[in-house]
C-alpha cells in the first residue's frame, strides 16, 4: 500500500498532472489550435519546468529535503518562485486569442490561491497536492460536467490519502488544502462564469 500510495502521490503532483489536464480543457473549449502551441509550450516550461529544475537544484544543494518539500519551514523557498511563475504564465496567455478563457481564467485565480496558501502556510502546513488538484475540480466540471467532477473528487480523494499514508500530511491539513483549493477556485470560476450546465439546470 505504500509504494502505491508512492505512485498515486507522484502521479496527482499538480506540477504534471496539471498540464494534461489543462490542455485537455483549452481543448474542449477551443479545439485543437495548432496556433497556440508556441504559447503553450512556453506555459508549460515556465509554470512546470522552471518550478521542478529549482526544487532539483535546492534538494542537491541540501536547502529541500525532498522533492515535495514536505518541510513547512523550507516552502518559504518554494512559494516566490511559483508565485512568479504563476504571474509570468498568466501575463503570457491572457492576451492569446487562441488561449480559452476559462484555462486563463483557472491561472490567473490560482496566483491569489496560492499567495494566500503561502501566507496560511507562515503558520499551517497546508496540503499543496490537495490545494492544487482541488483547484482542477471546478475547472473540469465546465468543459466536462459532472463526469469531469467526479473524476477530480475520485483524484483528490486518492491524493489526500496519499498524502496522509505516506505520512507528509496530517488529516487536517489535506482537508485544509482541499477546502481551500476547491472552494476558492469553485466561488472564482462561478463569479465569472456562472454555474456549470449540470448545476445551472436544477
Amino acid at each position: 500500500m505504500d509504494r502505491f500510495a508512492y505512485y498515486i502521490s507522484a502521479i496527482f503532483n499538480p506540477l504534471f498532472v496539471g498540464i494534461p489536464v489543462m490542455l485537455a480543457i483549452g481543448t474542449a473549449e477551443m479545439g485543437i489550435r495548432w496556433d497556440a502551441a508556441p504559447m503553450v509550450i512556453a506555459a508549460i516550461l515556465i509554470m512546470c519546468g522552471v518550478p521542478t529544475v529549482y526544487v532539483i537544484v535546492l534538494m542537491k544543494k541540501g536547502v529541500f529535503e525532498n522533492f515535495h518539500v514536505s518541510d513547512r519551514r523550507q516552502r518559504k523557498y518554494l512559494f516566490p518562485v511559483l508565485i512568479v511563475c504563476f504571474a509570468l504564465t498568466v501575463f503570457l496567455l491572457w492576451r492569446d486569442p487562441a488561449i480559452g478563457r476559462l484555462v486563463v481564467a483557472v491561472l490567473a485565480f490560482g496566483l491569489p490561491n496560492i499567495i494566500v496558501i503561502a501566507l496560511i502556510s507562515l503558520r499551517f502546513k497546508v496540503s499543496l497536492h490537495c490545494a492544487g488538484i482541488g483547484g482542477l475540480i471546478p475547472a473540469v466540471a465546465y468543459p466536462f460536467g459532472l463526469a469531469g467532477a467526479v473524476c477530480g473528487i475520485a483524484a483528490l480523494w486518492l491524493t489526500a490519502w496519499s498524502r496522509v499514508r505516506l505520512k507528509e500530511h496530517t488529516l487536517s491539513e489535506v482537508i485544509a488544502g482541499s477546502i481551500i483549493g476547491t472552494g476558492a477556485m469553485a466561488a472564482e470560476l462561478v463569479w465569472v462564469f456562472g454555474w456549470p450546465w449540470f448545476l445551472s439546470q436544477r
